[in-house]
């Protein structure tokens, strides 16, 4: 059940960011708990100082194997 209502989460988050509609969850994290049933969000901002996303990225590809 949980691995469905998860998925299902994400699908929706696709297609609303390939059709352009909906209010999408950047710069919100969705916290499902099953036990109780319950949804909750929690704002996140961005982290100018992130190796992968910030301003001044240090991390542009993937390591060599």
């Amino acid at each position: 059940m949980l691995p469905g209502t998860v998925g299902l989460v994400q699908a929706t988050e696709a297609l609303k960011l390939i059709l352009g509609v909906g209010e999408t969850l950047i710069g919100r994290l969705l916290h499902y708990d099953a036990l109780r049933m319950r949804f909750r969000e929690f704002a996140i901002t961005r982290d100018p100082e992130c190796p992968l996303c910030g301003d001044h990225p240090t991390i542009t590809g993937l390591p060599e194997a």
